[in-house]
């Protein structure tokens, strides 16, 4: 059984991992309002409406005993973990009002979240759910909500960074980790939209106001509710004040030369049925459970994974346009389906403290089976990493796949060529398929398009 180093920072328990089980033990600071909690049937509430993960009280004795806790609780495991980094505009915009709704949810029944770290909220699928059961306290009247400069720097700010200034949040969220600090924000922002409503309520004038009382003598009195601070009516009309906010924000980036690409790109539309029924014939045929997409744009292939039987597709790709159509997609079919953003060049790292605190995307995406397609080119000409290494890199995510080699004379590269000298001599057809060769079995290759793109089975030698 494995400790979750994430799970370091909670005084009141800790996250486990023992193979396809997690557990969260209980400790004695937060046993009484456990305890509460377990017998006033909020949990159960909880899980029916499809806010928190699955979540079991399985204590004994024995096992209370062996972890040193007063509780021990088993949760449904999550496919695959996710940082709020990693989502595109519609997944971050998704999880924050996922987390106002819950918040609401709970204040209504006397209940309140002590936190707001988006890092509680993880997807299966393309659908939020909340994972830290033990960040449901009691609510107590006139108790502030300790939780609202969290949620304006990792769920508001970032959204807002993007909303009303065209600046994808992923790479700023993952450099500071902790999301993004109002003041950084404040600092980007116009005149004009520092001096909007909404900004200066819920992020100038208000922030200096809670500010003043989180600073004074009186915070623990105020955070405990023995001392007035926010009435219930007040706080809930500010949730529901932001939760109308943010459901109006969209990305300004409407266009872009990938999230177009599934429908214009350089295929016939008989070549593109050929290459679906081929990814759709690779994932019958070999019954999957997990593939990983490189590149899955708009998601066409991910579905036709999923129509060949996959049971759960992770999908990534670079392009915000694409990756909002993929979510899209993946909701209105309700398909087994996260699409996540990636730059593959400069994937996630290890980091936070130790630089355990959050796995690397190498630590956390494994699986049975993954599909690049059109999708090497782009770190091999685009990116200048040398053949052998992307093939390798691909080929190290799972033990079977498929890889579509792109040549130097079709027109996407030939684009990719215009502005700069080709220094590629090496990438060639022939030369790919040695490298392949060399720690893979080819099982079999089959051209999709007239230019000589070509879909390479593997099975990965060890």
């Amino acid at each position: 059984m494995k400790k979750v180093a994430g799970s370091y920072r909670d005084p009141g328990g800790h996250v486990y991992v023992d193979g396809a089980k997690v557990f969260r033990t209980v400790l004695s600071p937060r046993a009484d309002d456990f305890k509460q909690i377990l017998s006033s049937g909020i949990i159960e509430a909880s899980v029916k409406k499809g806010f928190l993960i699955p979540s079991r009280n399985v204590s004994t004795e024995q096992n209370c005993a062996e972890f040193e806790a007063s509780y021990i609780v088993e949760h449904d495991k999550v496919p695959y973990i996710s940082y709020p980094y990693e989502w595109g505009f519609d997944m971050l915009k998704s999880a924050a009002l996922f987390h106002l709704e819950f918040q609401m949810f709970l204040m209504e029944r006397d209940y309140t979240l002590s936190d707001a770290t988006a890092y509680n909220i993880q997807f299966v699928g393309s659908k939020p759910v909340f994972i830290d059961l033990l960040s449901i306290i009691p609510y107590q009247e006139g108790a502030l909500w300790v939780g609202y400069y969290q949620y304006l720097e990792q769920f508001l700010n970032p959204l807002l960074l993007t909303a009303l200034k065209g600046i994808p949040f992923n790479d700023w969220y993952r450099g500071s980790l902790e999301g993004i600090p109002t003041s950084d924000l404040l600092a980007t922002l116009s005149i004009k939209q520092k001096l909007n409503w909404r900004v200066l309520l819920f992020l100038s004038l208000y922030v200096k106001t809670d500010k003043k009382l989180l600073d004074s003598s009186d915070k623990e009195k105020i955070v405990k509710g023995s001392q007035k601070g926010v009435s219930k009516k007040s706080l809930m009309s500010i949730l529901i004040q932001l939760h109308a906010w943010i459901s109006k924000l969209s990305s300004p980036i409407k266009s872009s030369a990938w999230g177009e690409y599934a429908g214009n790109n350089t295929y016939e539309d008989a070549e593109r049925d050929e290459k679906k029924l081929a990814i759709e014939k690779f994932s019958e045929r070999n019954k999957i459970e997990t593939l990983i997409d490189l590149g899955c744009n708009s998601g066409d292939y991910s579905e036709a994974s999923i129509r060949g039987g996959a049971k759960t597709v992770i999908g990534f790709d670079f392009d915000h346009v694409a990756l909002n159509l993929a979510r899209a997609r993946s909701l209105a079919k309700d398909l087994p389906y996260l699409p996540l953003w990636l730059n593959a060049a400069n994937p996630s790292p290890s980091q936070g403290w130790r630089e355990t605190e959050r796995d690397s995307f190498g630590a956390r995406f494994t699986a049975d089976a993954v599909i690049a397609l059109a999708f090497e080119h782009h770190l091999a000409i685009a990116k200048n990493i040398p053949l052998p290494d992307v093939v390798a890199w691909i080929t190290s995510i799972a033990p079977i796949g498929i890889i579509e080699f792109v040549p130097k004379d079709d027109e996407t590269v030939q684009q990719m060529l215009q502005s700069r000298e080709d220094i590629f001599s090496e990438y060639s057809e022939e030369n790919f398929e040695k490298i392949l060769a060399k720690d893979c079995e080819i099982i079999s290759k089959q051209k999709v398009s007239n230019s000589g793109r070509t879909l390479y089975e593997f099975k990965r030698s060890s």
